[in-house]
């Protein structure tokens, strides 16, 4: 969260689950888009007024989470008061962050200030004051603000354009951000149980929407399951990832040419992973599989089987399918599950609903918190760091999230939801 993070708990937990970043609608008069340098990486605006209905909402939910509930400073009471009506984050060029806030009682934020386990350095910016973990930031803050304001970027007004109104978190980034909101934007609404996300980014016209046919066979009740199409560059794109990152592209590409479904499902010692993917080539793509298992440190047991960690990972193709699984029966999951699959899955069913996912999507994430959460320690042995016991009490107390792509013209829009049930 970052040394400046505590005295903006709602902010910055609102920002971990908008994903990173920041934005804010056309600025007005006294808005701290103003002060934000035209520069700037990235620009979160965040509603922190304590009598704000939707506020109190967003409260409501995150005080059901561990890492709120438990904390020593108490959001509604101490936090939230010592903040003002908003707060902004602002990520600068080389990266530094540096907290916007205007205060309504200057003696109760200091107060907060002096309970913090390492104290940040302020200072007064026309009537708002900039909060930074050090002078260097704050140099750099006054250095980048000589070069003009992001209130003055055309190309930032038109990116927040038709941002939901209700939205306790914006968030805008630049093409020179990092994290997966490059380049986008992303309004966070407080519903009743849960947050409701709607942002958008440029390229369109590099993604074309598809029906999904394969989820049929992702068996209802699957903890885990994950959409996509193979397009131009995806294979490269995927390569970015860093356990990825060493695989050939071109057998890469033969994997993931078409549609395909990733998910995982619980098992009785280790969970089930099985990746399905339409194929042209099955020899090529059996080949392909095999090679990329060597490539991610597997060893060969045998045709079709290798060994991946704890995993005894099984593949093969079968009328224009490829199947890698960790489970023993490895064709047999080319067929559709029984009861209809996931579509069938009332969970699934509830949340797509909810979340807008149409016919026809350019991908999707669908994920059961509560059930990943105690999986996590046995998928961080195929590779990773194991969790902290902090991800894993925050994630075990949400419950259904979903993730999905559309188009819109030229803009490549993502909607969702993250449910926080009462428990």
């Amino acid at each position: 969260m970052g040394s400046v993070a505590r005295p903006a708990v709602l902010a910055a937990l609102l920002l971990v689950l908008a994903g990173c970043g920041g934005g804010a609608s056309a600025p007005a008069t006294g808005d701290p888009a103003e002060l934000a340098p035209a520069d700037a990486q990235s620009f979160a605006l965040l509603r922190t007024d304590a009598e704000d209905e939707d506020v109190r909402r967003a409260v409501e939910l995150l005080e059901r989470l561990p890492a709120v509930r438990d904390h020593e400073l108490d959001l509604e009471r101490e936090v939230l008061p010592a903040l003002g009506d908003e707060a902004a984050l602002v990520v600068l060029a080389e990266g530094e962050r540096v907290w916007l806030v205007r205060p309504d009682d200057r003696e109760r934020f200091d107060e907060l200030v002096e309970r913090m386990r390492k104290r940040p350095v302020t200072r007064e910016v026309e009537g708002w004051l900039a909060v930074a973990g050090d002078d260097a930031a704050l140099e750099a803050y006054q250095r980048g603000r000589e070069g003009g304001s992001l209130s003055d970027r055309e190309d930032v007004r038109d990116a927040l354009e038709g941002l939901a109104d209700d939205a306790v978190v914006r968030v805008w980034s630049s093409p020179d951000a990092e994290g997966p909101l490059r380049d986008g934007v992303l309004a966070v609404r407080a519903a009743a149980d849960g947050f409701e996300l709607e942002g958008h980014r440029p390229g369109g016209a590099d993604v074309e929407p598809y029906r999904p046919s394969l989820l049929d066979r992702v068996p209802a009740g699957a903890t885990v399951a994950t959409s996509f199409h193979g397009s131009e560059g995806l294979a490269d794109r995927l390569r970015m990832l860093p356990f990825l990152a060493a695989l050939d592209r071109h057998e890469l590409a033969a994997v993931v040419e078409g549609e395909g479904v990733l998910y995982v499902r619980p098992s009785a010692l280790v969970p089930e992973l099985t990746l399905l993917a339409e194929v042209r080539d099955e020899e090529a793509a059996t080949r392909a599989a095999a090679s990329l298992l060597e490539s991610m440190g597997a060893i060969a047991r045998g045709p079709g089987s290798a060994q991946f960690g704890p995993l005894a990972v099984h593949y093969g193709a079968r009328d224009g399918l490829l199947v890698l699984t960790s489970s023993p029966a490895a064709l047999d999951v080319l067929r559709p599950a029984a009861g209809g699959g996931l579509p069938a899955d009332p969970a699934f069913e509830r949340i797509a609903q909810r979340a807008g996912l149409g016919v026809e999507t350019t991908g999707f994430l669908f994920v059961r918190g509560d059930e990943l959460a105690p999986m996590l320690g046995v998928l961080s042995l195929l590779g990773g760091p194991p969790p902290k016991p902090e991800v894993r009490e925050n994630l075990a107390a949400l419950g259904s999230v979903l993730l999905h792509g559309s188009r819109d013209g030229d803009r490549r829009r993502v909607s969702g939801v993250v449910e926080v049930p009462e428990r």
